[in-house]
């Protein structure tokens, strides 16, 4: 690894370890752009980073798991209602 890049490294490291647990944005930028001058870093990154338009396309399905089957509820034949008549007090709440 090139001094710089370690160099730039450390600087991460000890600004994540110190009191204020986020490091400056600064500290990871410098990193990156250190590391982008590596030639397998940017092949590694070409492999895992979505093509430019690609970053907000949706989940449709588990990528892990099975997608459920999703079927409605057997219908309750049994439920029945009864009508029955207002009562003075629930008139006058729908007035």
């Amino acid at each position: 690894m090139a001094p710089e890049i370690q160099h730039q490294l450390a600087a991460v490291q000890s600004a994540a370890a110190g009191a204020d647990c986020i490091p400056p944005p600064r500290r990871p930028t410098f990193l990156r752009n250190v590391m982008m001058r590596v030639p397998e870093y940017r092949q590694s990154l070409t492999a895992i980073k979505a093509p430019p338009g690609d970053e907000a396309e949706p989940f449709t399905h588990f990528l892990r798991l099975e997608s459920p089957v999703f079927r409605p509820a057997p219908a309750d034949t049994a439920l029945t209602f009864s009508i029955q008549p207002l009562s003075n007090l629930a008139r006058e709440q729908f007035r």
